[in-house]
């Protein structure tokens, strides 16, 4: 296949992102089913080669993974949250920690393993900030509901990835638990010193040399962290959260990284290929049709339920109950799955969530859009 030929098939792509968003505001439809059926289309037209996209997804997989955590630090101010959102933290934990159960115990019944299933689970057991965020802004949801759920998507973004790759460093060790203990320790340690060094370095030097385009000059930096800590034996993603928290909560924000839509228009183009690349790549089965479908209603149901313990009103219940979609982390997560050679029904079976989660949720917004209840435009 010519060069010239990817980059055509590259930009279409992009077009389609953009097209597909367009719909979602719409429509309602989803932009990221619209990506997976792309996907899926140019798989089963054999459009792509499916061993050439396999040799750059360990880059793109990586390069995801540290845009996702380093964007979600960027949105988190700890002291913020510890002060003005302890509810929304405290439906973060809760339903971070139910949705893990319930996925474990459910892959746990089908045969798998405590590992594996908890490694589903924590790649699983979060909201998706990439599908939650965009349907708040279309469906104009109350301000309160919109602080709780993107306090929820940003934070169990990264309570997925964390998790879950300490879990999977679990799997793959084959070594005692005081053993691989000892190993997240050093991993963390490496991890946290390499990304909070940096991040304050970084913010010394943006300080002292007022000089070129920042955003642009701190993701290439972004990108030194990831690969300096892995090459020195941490994990590149938890680096990148570090930087990114850095960055946040220990400067005051003249730069004001969120200000402008520079950051979200790099989410929206890896968020792009990501998903087209899910739908080339995902294969059907019955058993993970099956274990998928079950983890996607028990979601579903758990979901409704529980909103009803916090004391939240009746829309802030409908629109807490309605939006559980999981996406780009899980995605990604799989794709680490893959590469560190676990079995391929996990692949499938967090890409069947994915999209199960997606259609359900989508439903049930648009159950309650039917309710005819008015939501005030979000300020800003």
């Amino acid at each position: 296949m010519s060069v010239a030929v990817i980059i055509f098939g590259l930009g279409i792509i992009l077009l389609f992102g953009v097209l597909a968003k367009f719909i979602f505001e719409k429509t309602g439809m989803p932009d990221v089913l619209s990506l997976v059926i792309i996907g899926i289309l140019l798989s089963v037209t054999h459009s792509v080669r499916l061993a050439s996209i396999k040799e750059f997804a360990p880059i793109f997989t990586s390069l995801t993974l540290a845009i996702i955590l380093f964007d979600g630090a960027l949105i988190l101010n700890i002291k913020s949250l510890i002060k003005d959102a302890p509810m929304g933290v405290l439906i973060t934990i809760v339903n971070f920690v139910v949705s893990v159960s319930i996925i474990s115990v459910i892959l746990m019944f089908y045969g798998f393993d405590i590992a594996t299933s908890l490694f589903i689970g924590f790649a699983l057991g979060g909201v998706s900030s990439s599908f939650a965020i965009p349907v708040l802004m279309g469906m104009h949801a109350r301000k309160d509901s919109f602080s709780l759920l993107t306090i929820e998507s940003s934070l169990t973004d990264i309570l997925c990835i964390v998790f879950a790759i300490s879990t999977l460093e679990f799997m793959g060790s084959g070594a005692s638990l005081s053993s691989v203990t000892m190993r997240l320790i050093s991993l963390f340690g490496i991890s946290s010193v390499i990304g909070i060094g940096a991040g304050i370095i970084w913010l010394v030097l943006m300080n002292k040399f007022d000089v070129g385009n920042k955003k642009i000059d701190t993701l290439a930096v972004l990108l030194i962290v990831y690969s300096t800590t892995e090459f020195l034996g941490g994990n590149g993603a938890l680096a990148s959260l570090f930087f990114g928290l850095t960055l946040k909560n220990t400067y005051i924000m003249s730069l004001k990284f969120r200000s402008d839509s520079f950051y979200d228009e790099i989410t929206f183009i890896i968020k792009t290929f990501f998903f087209v690349y899910i739908g080339i790549m995902i294969r059907y089965d019955l058993f993970s049709i099956i274990v998928g479908t079950i983890i996607s209603v028990a979601l579903m149901i758990s979901r409704g339920a529980l909103p009803q313990i916090f004391g939240l009103n009746k829309i802030e219940r409908r629109d807490v109950g309605s939006i559980f979609g999981r996406g780009i982390a899980a995605a990604a997560l799989a794709q680490v799955a893959v590469e560190a050679g676990v079995s391929s029904s996990i692949e499938n079976i967090i890409y069947i969530v994915i999209i199960e989660t997606i259609l359900l949720s989508s439903v049930k917004i648009a159950m309650a859009r039917k309710k005819k209840v008015s939501y005030p435009k979000i300020a800003g």
